[in-house]
């Protein structure tokens, strides 16, 4: 089966999906690209606090900050954190100039014994600091 596109240009359905299948591909560096550079490696101080404003005052874990995007932040911590919990982050200032923000921890796995990695989704973008993001 072939189809005719334009004027005379006749592409049978092997090309079409070979054509589409290199499209997703670039598609998918170009996203994976738009990422990279949307990250920031830092390393600053965390602490993870309850989102209720009537527990705020208890520190839940603490630990690292260490990529961080608009939308979300990866952290190594020291205990492990509830996944699908909301909680407040607060940022060491003088390392990461950034206001605490609250957030829905997406992830949470042991990567060693005392020792383990989180992800938080913001529930609003944060404003990536100018200056003052401190790379590892």
């Amino acid at each position: 089966m072939s189809a005719k596109l334009g004027g005379n240009l006749d592409v049978d359905a092997s090309e079409v999906a070979s054509i589409v299948e290199e499209l997703h591909l670039v598609q998918q560096s170009q996203v994976g690209a738009l990422r990279a550079a949307a990250t920031h490696k830092v390393r600053a101080g965390l602490q993870v606090r309850p989102a209720d404003s009537v527990d705020r005052d208890r520190v839940v874990a603490s630990g690292s900050a260490r990529e961080l995007r608009g939308t979300s932040v990866t952290a190594v911590l020291l205990r492990p954190v509830a996944v699908g919990s909301f909680f407040l982050l607060e940022f060491e200032r003088q390392q990461l100039d950034l206001a605490p923000a609250l957030a829905r921890c997406d992830l949470c796995c042991m990567r060693h014994e005392e020792e383990f990695e989180a992800r938080f989704s913001f529930l609003q973008p944060v404003t990536m600091p100018d200056s003052g993001v401190a790379t590892s």
